[in-house]
C-alpha cells in the first residue's frame, strides 16, 4: 500500500512540476511579446514619419535631403537598403550606399525598406533588429535551461528523496510483516499451549473417571502416574511413587511374564497384550487384561511405557456362566431337535395316515354310494313301466339323499386336501362365460322348482380368468346353488360382473332373508349353517368355506355384503387372463349309448357284489355287449387269457395281494392284451391317484358313484374306437 502511494505521489508531483514550467515559458513569452510590440509599434511611428518626409523629398526630386534625413535616422550605422524604387515604366534607381566608404559596399541589411511607384506612393516596412530578437531568444533560452536545471535537480532530489522513502517504507512494510507473523506466531504457540493443557486436564479427567487402570512408567519400569481406579486397585492412596515399579503389583508368576514378555515386546514391536493377574489391596489375585505400549522418540529410544490394565474377573464368571448355560441351552436343542424330528416324522405319517384315511374314506363311502345312486338310477329310468307315482317319488328321494351324502363326501375330501396341502390345482385360461353358461345350465332346474328367476344383466365380454376351470365351477356352482337356496319364494338371483386393471370381479346376489349382523363372521367357518339347519334347506355348511379356501389357493380374493330382511351379495376376484383360449370343436359321438354294431365282450374286475350287479344291469342294457364279471385279479387273469375281450374295467383296489395295477401291468406287457381299452372304476377320487392311474395308462378314469348315462357313453365309444381302428398300438 506504501509502495502504490509512493508511486501515486511521485507521479503527482512530476505533473505539477510540469505545468509549473509550462505556465513560467508561457508568462516569459507573453512578456516578451508585449515588449516586442510596444518596439514594433514605436518604430512603425518613426517609420510612418520618415516616409511621409521620405515621400516629400522624393516627390520634389531633393535627394539629397532624403540621404542626410536616412544618415540622421540610421545613424553612424543606419544599417539601410533601398531595395526598390519602381516606376510605371519599369526604371529602378540605384541603391543607396552608406556615405561610410568601407560600408558603401554593403547593402543595408534589415531596417528600412522604402518602395517607391511612379504614381508617388511609397510603402516603409520594418523588420526588428535581429541581433535584438537573437537577444531575447537567447536570454530566454538562458531562464529556460535554467529553469530546466533547476527543475531536473528538483526531480532529482524528489526521486532520491522518493526513492529513500520507499527504501524506508519497504523496510518499514518488511519489519511490520515479520512483527505481525511473530505475533501469529505468539498466539499461536499461546493457543497450542492453552490447547494442549486443555487437553492434558481432559485427558486427565477421562484418565481419573475411567474404570480400568491406567499408568505410566519410565524407561526403567518406575511409576509415574497411576489413576484413581489404578490406586484403587491395588489399594494404595497416593499416586506419587518413588522407585515403585507396576510389577510390583503382580504376583510373581505374572511378574515374570511383564519382565520377560511385556516390556521387551513393547519396546521392539510398541506394544503387547496379554491375560495375567493383580494383587489388590488384600493380597488377593485379580483376573486382568493388561496392554502396554512403549513411547519411543525419533531414535527409536524408549521415552517411556504406559498400560491399561482391566479386571476382568467378573467377565471370566460371566463367560463360565455363559458357557454353562450354553451348554445346557446345546442339550435343550439336541433335544428340541430330536423332539422336532420326532414331531415332523410323526406329523409325516399322520399326514400320511390322513391320506391314506381319506383314500379309504373315498373308497369306503363312495362304494356304498355308487350302489345306491346306482340302482336309484335304474329304477328311475323304469324302462318296464311298472312303477307308479309314489315309486317313482321314493326313488326320487332315494336319489337326492345319496346325492347329498355325496356332495358331503366329496367337500369334506376336498377341504381336508386343501388342509393338509394336497389340494393340486391346474392353473390355466379359462373362458369365464363359457363356464357360467355351464353353471346356469346345472342350476336352472334348480332355480325352476323354488320359483326363483335367474338374472344376467348383460352379457359380459368375453374374458379369460386365471384359475383351475373344474374348481372355478365348484366354486360358481356354490355360490348359485346358496343363492337360490336361501332365496325367498319367487326371488331373484343376479350374477354379473366387473373388471378393473387387471382382476376380474364376480358379484352373486340373491333377495333372501340376509345373514344377521351378529353372525357374519361366523360365515367361512366349516360346518357352521348360521342356524339354516333348524329350517327345511339341505346344506352341509363346508360350501362357502371351501369357496374362500378355492379361490384364495387360486389366487384370488373373497368377500360379502349382506342385510338382514334384504339379501346378501357374495363375490370373488380373479387375475385376467390376457389370452382368450381357441374355440374348442365337440366332436358328436357316433354311435349313440345302448347300441352297438357287433356283439362284444366287457370283463368288469370287482369285489363288491353289489357294485357287480349294478355294472351288470347297465351294461346288459346295451345292445351287442355280453358282459363277464370277475372278483379276484387271478380269475381276471384266466378269464382273459380264455376269452377275446374288446374292453375291460378294474376296480383299483380289491381283496387279495395283486390289484387293479398289476392287472393293468400284465396286460400293457402283453403284445396280445395290450391293445384292449382298459377303464378305472375306482371309489378313490383323489386328484392324486386319478393322476396316478391316468399316467399309469388307463384309458380312462372313472369314479363311484357312477353317472349310468356318462358311463355308458364311454363303455360304447371306447368299443367303437377299437372296432374302428382306433384302439391302442
Amino acid at each position: 500500500m506504501i509502495h502504490r502511494f509512493t508511486h501515486s505521489f511521485g507521479s503527482i508531483t512530476s505533473v505539477v512540476i510540469v505545468f509549473l514550467v509550462l505556465g513560467y515559458v508561457y508568462l516569459v513569452h507573453d512578456r516578451w511579446r508585449h515588449e516586442m510590440d510596444d518596439e514594433r509599434k514605436a518604430a512603425q511611428n518613426e517609420l510612418d514619419l520618415l516616409a511621409s518626409l521620405v515621400k516629400n523629398d522624393l516627390q520634389q526630386g531633393n535627394y539629397q535631403h532624403t540621404s542626410e534625413l536616412l544618415q540622421h535616422w540610421g545613424g553612424a550605422d543606419p544599417q539601410v537598403q533601398v531595395l526598390q524604387l519602381s516606376a510605371e515604366n519599369g526604371f529602378v534607381l540605384s541603391q543607396y550606399k552608406s556615405a561610410d566608404t568601407k560600408k558603401s559596399d554593403q547593402v543595408i541589411s534589415s531596417n528600412v525598406v522604402i518602395a517607391y511607384s511612379y504614381t508617388g506612393n511609397a510603402t516603409l516596412s520594418l523588420q526588428k533588429d535581429l541581433d535584438v530578437v537573437h537577444a531575447h531568444i537567447r536570454i530566454f533560452a538562458m531562464q529556460l535551461g535554467g529553469a530546466v536545471l533547476l527543475i531536473g535537480v528538483m526531480l532529482g532530489s524528489v526521486a532520491r528523496l522518493l526513492s529513500l522513502y520507499r527504501k524506508e517504507t519497504l523496510h518499514l512494510q518488511q519489519l511490520a510483516v515479520r512483527l505481525h507473523e511473530a505475533n501469529a506466531a505468539l498466539s499461536s504457540e499461546v493457543v497450542h499451549r492453552n490447547q494442549l493443557e486443555q487437553d492434558k486436564e481432559r485427558m486427565l479427567s477421562i484418565l481419573e473417571a475411567t474404570t480400568d487402570l491406567v499408568g505410566m512408567a519410565d524407561p526403567q519400569g518406575n511409576i509415574i502416574y497411576l489413576n484413581q481406579a489404578g490406586r484403587s486397585m491395588v489399594g494404595v492412596n497416593d499416586w506419587k511413587f518413588n522407585a515403585v515399579q507396576l510389577q510390583d503389583f503382580h504376583p510373581p508368576w505374572a511378574r515374570n511374564i511383564v519382565i520377560n514378555e511385556g516390556l521387551p515386546a513393547a519396546a521392539q514391536l510398541g506394544s503387547w497384550t496379554g491375560e495375567i493377574a493383580l494383587l489388590d489391596a488384600n493380597g488377593n489375585e485379580l483376573q486382568v487384561s493388561q496392554l502396554i505400549l512403549g513411547h519411543k522418540d525419533t531414535q527409536n529410544k524408549v521415552l517411556y511405557y504406559s498400560t491399561i490394565i482391566r479386571d476382568i474377573t467378573r467377565i471370566r464368571a460371566a463367560e463360565d456362566a455363559l458357557k454353562n448355560v450354553n451348554m445346557e441351552l446345546e442339550v435343550r436343542v439336541l433335544q428340541r431337535t430330536e423332539e422336532a424330528v420326532a414331531a415332523m416324522e410323526q406329523a409325516k405319517r399322520a399326514n400320511e395316515a390322513k391320506s391314506e384315511f381319506l383314500s379309504r374314506m373315498s373308497h369306503e363311502l363312495r362304494t356304498p354310494m355308487n350302489a345306491i345312486l346306482g340302482f336309484g338310477q335304474l329304477l328311475k329310468q323304469n324302462k318296464n313301466n311298472n312303477l307308479d307315482a309314489d315309486d317313482i317319488d321314493c326313488i326320487d328321494e332315494i336319489l337326492k339323499g345319496g346325492q347329498h351324502l355325496l356332495n358331503l363326501i366329496n367337500e369334506v375330501l376336498d377341504l381336508s386336501r386343501i388342509e393338509s396341502g394336497n389340494m393340486k390345482l391346474t392353473m390355466e385360461g379359462v373362458e369365464f362365460n363359457e363356464l357360467v353358461d355351464e353353471c346356469i345350465a346345472l342350476i336352472r332346474p334348480l332355480a325352476d322348482q323354488n320359483g326363483i328367476t335367474l338374472s344376467i344383466p348383460g352379457k359380459a365380454t368375453p374374458v379369460m380368468v386365471f384359475a383351475d376351470r373344474v374348481r372355478l365351477k365348484q366354486v360358481m356352482l356354490n355360490l348359485l346353488s346358496n343363492a337360490v337356496k336361501y332365496n325367498r319364494e319367487c326371488g331373484t338371483v343376479e350374477l354379473s360382473c366387473q373388471a378393473k386393471e387387471n382382476r376380474y370381479r364376480i358379484f352373486v346376489s340373491d333377495t333372501g332373508s340376509g345373514i344377521p349382523l351378529a353372525m357374519q363372521h361366523r360365515v367361512y367357518d366349516p360346518f357352521d349353517r348360521l342356524n339354516a339347519d333348524v329350517g327345511q334347506v339341505d346344506g352341509t355348511g363346508i360350501g362357502l368355506s371351501l369357496v374362500k379356501r378355492l379361490v384364495e389357493l387360486m389366487g384370488g380374493e373373497v368377500g360379502f355384503s349382506s342385510v338382514e330382511g334384504e339379501g346378501s351379495c357374495f363375490f370373488i376376484e380373479l387375475n385376467i387372463a390376457h389370452e382368450l383360449p381357441q374355440t374348442k370343436t365337440e366332436s358328436m359321438p357316433t354311435v349313440l349309448p345302448g347300441s352297438l354294431d357287433h356283439e362284444h365282450n366287457v370283463l368288469y374286475v370287482e369285489d363288491n357284489p353289489a357294485n357287480l350287479r349294478l355294472v351288470s344291469s347297465v351294461l346288459r342294457k346295451i345292445h351287442g355287449i355280453h358282459f363277464y364279471d370277475a372278483h379276484n385279479a387271478t380269475l381276471a387273469m384266466e378269464m382273459i387269457r380264455a376269452h377275446n375281450f374288446d374292453l375291460i374295467l378294474l376296480d383299483v383296489y380289491f381283496a387279495g395281494a395283486a390289484d387293479g395295477y398289476d392287472i393293468l401291468r400284465k396286460l400293457r406287457s402283453d403284445p396280445i392284451t395290450k391293445s384292449i381299452p382298459v377303464v378305472a372304476v375306482s371309489a378313490d377320487a383323489t386328484p392324486v391317484n386319478i393322476d396316478r392311474g391316468l399316467k399309469a395308462g388307463f384309458d380312462e378314469y372313472l369314479t363311484k358313484p357312477i353317472n349310468i348315462d356318462q358311463f355308458s357313453e364311454i363303455v360304447v365309444k371306447l368299443i367303437h374306437d377299437r372296432e374302428q381302428g382306433g384302439m391302442r398300438a
